[in-house]
C-alpha cells in the first residue's frame, strides 16, 4: 500500500520550509555553541598565559634584584680572570727546568761521563741548550747522546764537537752537545693544579 498525503501543497511546503528553517536554527546554535566554546578555551589559555607571564616577570624582577646586589662580586670575577690572564701571557709554556736538569742528570751513564758547563737560551716558546763535558772515550760519548736523545723535553740533539785531549795526565774525549728545547706546558693556576 501506498502512503498518499490528502493536505494541500500549500501546507506540504509550508511543513518543507518550517523544516528547513528548523534545521537552519539547529546549525546556527550549534555552530554558536561551539564557537562559544572555542572563545572560552582561547579565554582561559589567555588568562593562563597571562598568569604565567606574570609569574615570570616576578621572578625576572627578583633575579634582578639579586643580581644587582651581586654586581661588585661580578666586577670582582672579571678582575680575576683579566689577572689570570695576564699572568697567563706571562709565564706562557716556560719549559719545566727542573723536570729538564733532573732528566738530564739521570739520563748521563754514571761514572762514564761528566759535564763541565751548561748553557740555556730560551725565550717566548724556543729556545735551546748546549752542554760540555769530558769522557773516557768516543763509545761512551756516542752512548751519552743515545740517551739524551730519548729525552722527551728536547728535539734535535746534535753532536756539535767530539776531541781527544789530555785532562790531568788522562787521555780524556771533550764533547759539546746541542739540542733545542720543547716548549713546556701552558701556564696553569695553582688551584686549578690541585684540582687535576
Amino acid at each position: 500500500m501506498e502512503y498518499v498525503s490528502l493536505l494541500p501543497q500549500e501546507l506540504l511546503l509550508k511543513k518543507a520550509e518550517d523544516k528547513r528553517q528548523a534545521l537552519i536554527i539547529r546549525i546556527v546554535i550549534y555552530s554558536f555553541i561551539v564557537a562559544l566554546i572555542i572563545y572560552a578555551f582561547f579565554l582561559a589559555s589567555s588568562i593562563l598565559a597571562r598568569s604565567e607571564l606574570n609569574s615570570i616577570r616576578l621572578e625576572r624582577e627578583a633575579v634582578e634584584r639579586q643580581a644587582a646586589g651581586l654586581e661588585e662580586y661580578a666586577e670582582l670575577f672579571a678582575s680575576m680572570n683579566n689577572a689570570e690572564e695576564i699572568l697567563a701571557a706571562a709565564m706562557g709554556n716556560v719549559p719545566l727546568w727542573n723536570e729538564l736538569l733532573y732528566d738530564l742528570g739521570f739520563t748521563l751513564p754514571p761514572g762514564t761521563v761528566w759535564l763541565s758547563e751548561i748553557s740555556v737560551n730560551y725565550s717566548e716558546g724556543s729556545g735551546s741548550i748546549s752542554f760540555r763535558g769530558w769522557s773516557y772515550d768516543h763509545s761512551y760519548v756516542a752512548g751519552m747522546l743515545e740517551q739524551v736523545s730519548t729525552m722527551e723535553q728536547l728535539r734535535d740533539v746534535r753532536l756539535q764537537s767530539s776531541s781527544e785531549t789530555s785532562y790531568n795526565g788522562l787521555d780524556v774525549v771533550t764533547f759539546t752537545v746541542d739540542a733545542a728545547i720543547q716548549p713546556g706546558p701552558q701556564f696553569v693556576a695553582f688551584e686549578e693544579e690541585e684540582d687535576i
